[in-house]
C-alpha cells in the first residue's frame, strides 16, 4: 500500500501482485472527487502497480456509465471486451465478460463484474450495463473484441449501425446459445436489444453527455418500450 495520502488510500487492495478495488468504491471516491485530482491520483496509482487496476464487482448489471463518468474520457485510448473462463464445475456461469480500457499515458483499467449470458435476464443485463454506455459515449467506435489467443475485431461492424451484427458477436463471446432465440419472446428481446444501442447511438450524436445523456436515455427508452 502506498503511503501517500491521496483518495484511493485505503481503499484497494492486493492480490497476485495486482492492485484490486470494488467498483462501488472507485465510483464512491469518482463521484466525490473532482475529476482532474481523481485522474492525478488515479494515474500515480497505477504508476505504482504495474500500470494495472482491476475493478471488481459481483453485480451482472453494475452503474457502468457511472464509472465511464468518472474518467477523463479524452484519455480513453481503446476498450477490449474479453471472457473469462471460470473452472468451477458446479458454477452455472461458465463465462463472464470483461473489459480494459486503456488511458493514454496512465496504464490500464480492467473492469470485472459478473456480465454473463447463462440465461435470458443476463443477457438483457449485460446489454444494457456494459454495451448501452459504451454507445452513450461513442466509445463503442473505440471498442473492440480480444479473443483467448490476443486477436481482436472492432465491435462496430462495417455496415454503420448493424446493432444487430454487433449484438451476435458480443453473444457468441459470452457464449450465448438460446434455444428461445427464433421463438416471438426471443426476437421481441432481441428488438428490445437492438433499441437500447439505437437510443444510446442517437443521444450521443446529439451530444448529451453525463448524467443528462443517461436520463434522457432512460426516459426515450421507457417512451419507445411503452407504444
Amino acid at each position: 500500500m502506498t503511503d501517500s495520502k491521496d483518495v484511493f488510500t485505503g481503499h484497494y487492495s492486493m492480490s497476485s501482485n495486482s492492485a484490486e478495488m470494488p467498483f462501488d468504491t472507485f465510483v464512491a471516491i469518482g463521484k466525490t472527487t473532482q475529476q482532474s485530482l481523481f485522474m492525478k491520483d488515479l494515474g500515480d496509482l497505477l504508476k505504482s502497480h504495474s500500470r494495472q487496476l482491476t475493478i471488481t464487482s459481483q453485480s451482472p448489471n453494475p452503474a457502468f456509465c457511472d464509472l465511464l463518468d468518472c474518467i477523463d474520457g479524452s484519455l480513453i485510448i481503446d476498450v477490449d471486451i474479453f471472457a473469462r473462463s471460470h473452472s468451477n464445475p458446479s458454477a452455472a456461469v461458465k463465462t463472464t465478460l470483461a473489459c480494459d480500457i486503456r488511458l493514454k499515458a496512465l496504464g490500464v483499467l480492467t473492469v470485472a463484474p459478473q456480465w454473463c449470458a447463462y440465461k435470458d435476464q443476463r443477457v438483457d443485463d449485460m446489454v444494457a450495463s456494459l454495451l448501452t454506455p459504451l454507445y452513450l459515449t461513442g466509445l463503442n467506435a473505440k471498442t473492440r473484441l480480444r479473443s483467448y489467443d490476443g486477436e481482436t475485431q472492432p465491435l462496430c461492424s462495417n455496415t454503420p449501425n448493424d446493432y444487430e451484427q454487433e449484438l451476435s458477436k458480443v453473444f457468441k463471446m459470452a457464449q450465448y446459445f438460446s434455444t428461445a432465440a427464433l421463438t416471438s419472446d426471443g426476437l421481441r428481446r432481441l428488438e428490445q436489444n437492438v433499441l437500447r444501442l439505437q437510443i444510446a447511438t442517437e443521444v450521443f450524436s446529439e451530444g448529451v453527455t453525463g448524467l443528462s445523456a443517461s436520463n434522457l436515455y432512460q426516459d426515450r427508452l421507457y417512451s419507445a418500450l411503452s407504444r
